[in-house]
This record gives C-alpha cells, sequence and structure tokens, in this order.
C-alpha cells in the first residue's frame, strides 16, 4: 500500500533528509501531482510505500523514526534566539551576529552524530528573520534548490550583505552556514561539505542547491 502524509509546521523534505539518516526511503515533493498539490495548498507531501515483505517490527521502526524527526524539526519551545533574529529588521541583517565561520565549522565537525549535526543547522536556521514580501518575490528565488530559497544582496557600508529565506528548516541552517563560511564553501564547496561532515547527507538536488547558493553568493 501507499500512504501519503503531511506534518504541520514542518517542511516534507527536511523530514526526508533526516529519516534517510534512519535507513528509511520515502518519496517527498509532488509526486507528478503539482495541479492537484496547488489545489490542496500544499507545498508537497511524503509518501512511504508498504509491500507484503515488510514486516510489523519494520512498520513499528517507521513510526518511531517518524516521531524522532518530529520531535526534532518541531518549532522549538524555547523562543529567545528566534525572537531576537526576527525583531531585527531585515536591512539590519548584516548587522546580526551570526556565528562566525569557525565556529559552525568546529561546531559541525565536532557533533558526534548526525542528530547532533542536523540538530545544530536547525539552531542557527534561527539567525534568518521572518522574511517580508519583497524578498519573496520570484526574481530572488534560485530555481535550481529543491525547496524554496530567495537570496537577495544588500549593501551597506560599502559591502554586500544579504536577505535570505528558505521555507524548509535545514535549509535555512545551511544558508546561515553558507553566508558565514562563504570563503572556505566557494573555494572548493565539494571539500568543504566534506569538512564540516555534511557530504554524505545532502542529496545531490540539495548539494545542487548548495552550489546555487554559492553561485548567488558570489
Amino acid at each position: 500500500g501507499i500512504v501519503s502524509f503531511s506534518v504541520a509546521d514542518i517542511h516534507h523534505q527536511d523530514i526526508a533528509v533526516l529519516l534517510d539518516q534512519s535507513g528509511i526511503a520515502v518519496r517527498s515533493g509532488h509526486h507528478c501531482a503539482m495541479p492537484l498539490m496547488q489545489a490542496l495548498e500544499l507545498a508537497g507531501t511524503l509518501r512511504a510505500s508498504l509491500c507484503f515483505y515488510n514486516t510489523q517490527s519494520e512498520v513499528e521502526y517507521f513510526l518511531e523514526s517518524l516521531q524522532q524527526c518530529i520531535r526534532l524539526l518541531k518549532p522549538s519551545d524555547d523562543k529567545s534566539l528566534e525572537r531576537s533574529a526576527q525583531s531585527q529588521p531585515e536591512t539590519t541583517l548584516a548587522a546580526m551576529v551570526l556565528p562566525d565561520a569557525l565556529t559552525i565549522i568546529e561546531q559541525l565537525t565536532q557533533a558526534s552524530s548526525w542528530q547532533e549535526r542536523f540538530s545544530y543547522l536547525l539552531e542557527i536556521a534561527a539567525y534568518l528573520p521572518t522574511p517580508n514580501a519583497a524578498l519573496l518575490q520570484d526574481c530572488h528565488k534560485l530555481q535550481e534548490c529543491e525547496s524554496g530559497v530567495w537570496l537577495a544582496p544588500f549593501s551597506l557600508s560599502g559591502e554586500t550583505h544579504y536577505h535570505a529565506w528558505s521555507d524548509a528548516r535545514i535549509m535555512r541552517g545551511l544558508l546561515v552556514m553558507l553566508i558565514s563560511c562563504k570563503d572556505q564553501a566557494q573555494a572548493d564547496s565539494k571539500s568543504f561539505l566534506e569538512k564540516v561532515k555534511l557530504a554524505q547527507y545532502l542529496s545531490s538536488s540539495r548539494t545542487n542547491g548548495v552550489d546555487a547558493i554559492l553561485k548567488a553568493l558570489a
């Protein structure tokens, strides 16, 4: 059988990425039914497939892993960091105290598990303030990215900075990482992702999205 589902307030691609780390493969996206998704006002869904050879213990493992993903991805009860980031006007994004490149690299390389690594990405995702309508225009949207990603440069004190947003939390964390570690990542994106131990967790389409972001940051 096939079960399509979504989880409120959590992007379907974030769940798919984390389920993959538990050895569970699900489909994520529009499933060749974009008109239906648009009619239902859904950005996409997850699709889990079961067959006669799946056991009850495998189904229970899937449900337990899904609950773990939801616990990791659901909005934190501690809104202090999010409020601090979102209280800043969008034009002061560059003036915000973002984690510096060395701190981000150290945190990711020293994480002892994929759960810690993704938890850190979700934590720094809160540094991006909620976008306004001006940012969420098609002219700022990166078409190469699997999830919705918007990036717009602006000048402040003679330097180029960026407004950024994604509808997926993991991608928002990646955006913060790439903005802060722009010099290191642009030198060799593949080597950089391997250094911070993320290469093995990102699909080819999401790796292409990272390259598209770095190109837009150039």
